[in-house]
């Protein structure tokens, strides 16, 4: 049973690196989009870093819940911190 549970915390972390990753790529694009604003390969990575990051963001949300208070989908945001925080 603890390998299942191993496993699974495995691929919640796998799926969160690969979120992170894909966020930070749309966010240094975006960055160095504000210097040169004409970039065209740059803008088109920035929108395939950010579509990936939103489907990753859906992915995770959807498997594990709200990952940030905003994107709880209810109307009392507040209680998407009475489920089960990563590190339980």
């Amino acid at each position: 049973m603890e390998n299942v549970i191993d496993n699974l915390r495995d691929n919640k972390a796998e799926l969160k690196k690969a979120l992170m990753a894909a966020k930070f790529a749309a966010l240094e694009m975006q960055l160095y989009l504000d210097t040169h604003p004409y970039d065209t390969k740059a803008l088109q990575m920035h929108h395939e870093y950010a579509k990936k990051a939103a489907k990753l963001m859906d992915e995770y949300q959807q498997k594990y819940g709200p990952i940030v208070a905003g994107a709880s989908g209810t109307k009392c945001p507040w209680q998407w911190a009475s489920q089960t925080w990563t590190w339980e």
